[in-house]
């Protein structure tokens, strides 16, 4: 019986051509695994760099804010180079306005600027305090501690009682009431905030004053600069006081990220 022929070809992979495809595709997913990584870690890169920039403007913008509050003359750093640990300190201003009738038999009247505020038992009335040492030191004659609970009227006026002995009067006859003092202190890599310790005539430090701080920021490194994170250009009677900030967040990007601030505080006491 005669055998049968078919003329169509064979169909199928030969092993060699299996072999070379296998290969091929193995190629092609390593490259598409890799370029998939890389769009992943870029992602996180970004990511990680978004934050640290919103934590650094966060941190950055509240500070300078209270900067700008800040009782006139009452801004005072750590000496630069005395520790490795720096430290801004200042007195947030409560209310401003001005005396119609000056300190004198533990009264005087304010006319202030704003309403809505009440003093504490804590509170310093400063008239024409020119120098850092008038605000912190407890013999200082620039200021008289205020009664609590005392608040403005209707019409911005508001009759102070108060305790101490002032001496002098502001030319402008201009008065700031100030609240406790705020520090903020570059520990390390972190940025914190310490307030409600009271007047101290001594610039305090963590562990020496400072206690139960509020952590805002973290990442912090002014050693790769060695830019000092704040100073203090002192104001005089022609000029405003200016404090330099300056704080450099790294990331696991090791790229940095500094912030450079020059925040003006109004001189006139």
């Amino acid at each position: 019986m005669p055998v049968a022929h078919s003329n169509q070809p064979a169909k199928g992979f030969t092993l060699v051509e299996l072999v070379i495809v296998i290969v091929l595709l193995g190629i092609v997913a390593t490259f598409t695994f890799r370029f998939v990584g890389i769009g992943a870690e870029m992602f996180a890169q970004g990511s990680e760099r978004l934050q640290t920039l919103e934590q650094g403007r966060f941190a950055v913008e509240r500070l300078s804010r209270e900067l700008k509050q800040a009782v006139p003359n009452s801004v005072r750093t750590i000496t630069p180079g005395a520790s490795a640990l720096q430290c801004v300190e200042f007195t947030p201003t409560r209310a401003a306005g001005r005396y119609r009738r000056g300190p004198g038999g533990n009264t005087f009247t304010l006319i202030s600027f704003s309403q809505g505020w009440q003093t504490l038992g804590s509170d310093r009335a400063f008239i024409y305090a020119t120098q850092t040492p008038q605000i912190y030191s407890a013999t200082a004659e620039r200021y008289v501690t205020l009664d609590a609970g005392q608040s403005p009227d209707a019409d911005f006026v508001t009759e102070l009682t108060y305790s101490g002995n002032i001496q002098g009067n502001s030319p402008q006859r201009r008065v700031y009431i100030g609240q406790t003092p705020v520090s903020y202190c570059l520990q390390g890599n972190q940025l914190w905030r310490y307030a409600n310790y009271g007047w101290l005539a001594t610039q305090p430090t963590p562990g020496n004053g400072l206690s139960g701080g509020v952590l805002m920021a973290e990442r912090l490194n002014n050693s790769n600069s060695g830019a000092l994170p704040f100073a203090v250009n002192a104001a005089n009677l022609q000029r405003t006081s200016t404090v330099t900030l300056y704080l450099e967040f790294v990331s696991n990007s090791t790229e940095p990220l500094f912030f450079n601030y020059a925040v003006n505080i109004a001189n006139a006491p």
